[in-house]
């Protein structure tokens, strides 16, 4: 490539109309931001409600002092790369962390200069949100190292306001402004050999091979080496990208595209006002070998009585679920749960994984018996108590989304089982039968397409917030994990 252009206000017109220009045929951006420091330090351990918070203290707080753009397409052929200086941060009036500004002093920013010859940053907003209205969310991608800050901070000049309140604010907002966002950090904790993504920018590089251009710490050099390093670790890892779309390195809810607006189906009745009727549970490892096949009737669920759809008890009972016989026979759901809590003690979050297919309800329900009480009233109060209840858990139909050849997921089990060639052994919609087909295509797909699980774990199709176990107080070794399947 030939040079990082610095933005000065006097060559910012200039600047701005190269990028509106290349961005036809370089559509991704590589970005980085310099800003004054952290007031608040977010511990390691923090939660994600924790780090947000000191993100936005930090953010509403500060200004930014440097943006760093590099144009480059899926080839990784740089179109250019600009470094926009900014006038609005005062080191004698603004809030910052001296120990931070002395650390960009010392890598050659000029904050005289950029006080006396810089771009105000709502100038710059009002350029970059032309750019953004003429390529619009589906055309353009964005790409970060640890991009938490750097898209906070370029949000808030967009919006000219303090962040969202919340962190799934910060999300839904991130995504209607950006659209399509990847964080480099966040995408090395898939590639063997680089340290879980535990390491800085500059090291990632090395280990790499991809040599830096500039200067460190400067916003330019950095969004060039984030650019470039995207692109090499795509090429030598063979990374999907659109597995990654959408995640930042810190948070677990994924930053998606606002969908256009068209005509939806009502959703179906929540778990809170309906009981349960049936549990399939597959036991299987990691081979695929299966230990064992259960379908457990209960016999709370009462037609004359309960909340339920017809049509659905219609085609149950057409599979064979006798709800007369279950209501007499079948298990007390509480029962139920006591013996499975004993199990969930006994085992624990790390050594068991949980596998669904189209999980959300399946996880209700179950979570619902354990806790014996209403689902939480947040989605991110739910993928706590998940996570918290269960640990490791998949979705076959999520995953089948990044399988070539499976129509993105957009398929039901009994169809996507034929696709892989496995059959089924029972009744379709009878718990065990289903949690067994599940089980069965869970393995097969890990075959074929040679599917790496520790990336899929804690995603649910159709919700965007990732399932995490909590982390344990003290060191310990997990035991191997073995699997256990939902119906």
């Amino acid at each position: 490539m030939g040079s990082i252009e610095i933005v000065w206000s006097n060559n910012f017109e200039d600047a701005m109309s190269k990028i509106a220009v290349l961005m036809e045929t370089f559509p991704i951006v590589g970005v980085d931001t310099e800003f004054p420091g952290f007031l608040h330090n977010t511990p390691r351990a923090a939660s994600e409600s924790e780090r947000y918070d000191d993100l936005k203290y930090n953010v509403d707080r500060m200004k930014i002092i440097q943006l760093g753009i590099t144009l480059f397409d899926r080839f990784g052929v740089i179109g250019g790369v600009w470094q926009i200086n900014f006038c609005n941060f005062d080191p004698d009036l603004d809030d910052h962390v001296s120990s931070s500004i002395e650390l960009l002093k010392r890598n050659g920013i000029d904050l005289v200069k950029n006080k006396r010859d810089g771009v105000d940053a709502y100038t710059f907003a009002d350029k970059f949100c032309e750019i953004l209205v003429r390529y619009g969310r589906d055309r353009v991608r964005w790409v970060t190292f640890h991009g938490l800050y750097d898209l906070a901070y370029m949000l808030k000049i967009v919006i000219r306001d303090e962040l969202p309140s919340s962190i799934m604010g910060y999300v839904e907002h991130i995504g209607h402004v950006f659209g399509r966002v990847y964080d480099v950090k966040f995408m090395a904790k898939y590639c063997h050999g680089l340290l879980d993504g535990e390491l800085g920018l500059e090291k990632l590089a090395k280990l790499l091979d991809v040599e830096r251009f500039g200067e460190a710490h400067q916003a330019g050099s950095d969004s060039l080496l984030t650019a470039a390093t995207f692109s090499k670790m795509k090429g030598v890892y063979g990374l999907p990208e659109m597995m990654f779309e959408g995640f930042l390195y810190g948070i677990s809810a994924r930053i998606k595209r606002p969908r256009p607006m068209i005509a939806v189906l009502p959703p179906p009745p929540q778990p809170i006002l309906m009981k349960i009727i049936r549990l399939g549970i597959t036991l299987f490892d990691r081979f695929g070998v299966v230990g064992g096949v259960w379908q457990i009737n209960f016999c709370n669920f009462d037609p004359d009585l309960d909340d339920h759809v017809s049509s659905s008890i219609e085609l149950l009972e057409r599979n064979g679920i006798d709800l007369v016989k279950n209501k007499r026979d079948g298990v007390d759901v509480y029962t139920f749960a006591d013996k499975f809590c004993e199990i969930l003690v006994r085992y624990g979050r790390d050594r068991v994984r949980w596998v669904t297919f189209h999980g959300l309800y399946d996880l209700a329900y179950m979570l619902k018996i354990v806790i014996r009480d209403e689902l939480p009233s947040s989605i991110m109060g739910y993928v706590e108590h998940i996570g918290h209840v269960f640990g490791h858990v998949y979705d076959v139909k999520f995953m089948a989304k990044y399988c070539h050849g499976l129509l993105d997921g957009e398929l039901g089990l009994e169809k996507l089982a034929k696709l892989l060639n496995v059959e089924r052994f029972g009744e379709a919609h009878q718990a065990g039968s289903d949690s067994l087909l599940t089980a069965a295509t869970f393995s097969k797909m890990k075959g074929v397409y040679g599917l790496p699980e520790r990336m899929f774990e804690g995603f649910l199709y159709g919700i965007s917030a990732r399932i995490k176990r909590p982390r344990p107080m003290i060191a310990f070794l997990p035991q191997p994990p073995q699997p256990i399947l939902l119906g």
